[in-house]
């Protein structure tokens, strides 16, 4: 799941917070999801990536290797900008 720190990019201003969950919803399977709050864009508020992850194929049960199948993207735009729910279309 390191791989997922490595990936992000900073965004080189400031931000109001920044959240990092991890999730195992089935046997084999990891999620990854990081969520911006508080961007200082004039169209986007805040963006959600969601990062999903299954055993590598020379992953063991005593050294678990884990391979990014997925990743997502999605936008909470600023008022009058576009979608005010998460959404995957761009902000306005």
């Amino acid at each position: 799941m390191a791989m997922v720190f490595q990936l992000r990019q900073p965004v080189g201003e400031p931000i109001g917070s920044e959240q990092i969950r991890l999730n195992y919803p089935a046997p084999g399977k990891a999620v990854v999801t990081v969520v911006i709050r508080g961007l200082q864009d004039d169209s986007v508020n805040a963006t959600r990536t969601r990062y999903e992850f299954q055993p590598a194929p020379s992953s063991t049960d005593t050294n678990r290797l884990w391979q990014i199948t997925q990743v997502t993207q999605q936008n909470k735009c600023q008022p009058g900008r576009g979608p005010q729910d998460w959404s995957g279309e761009l902000c306005n």
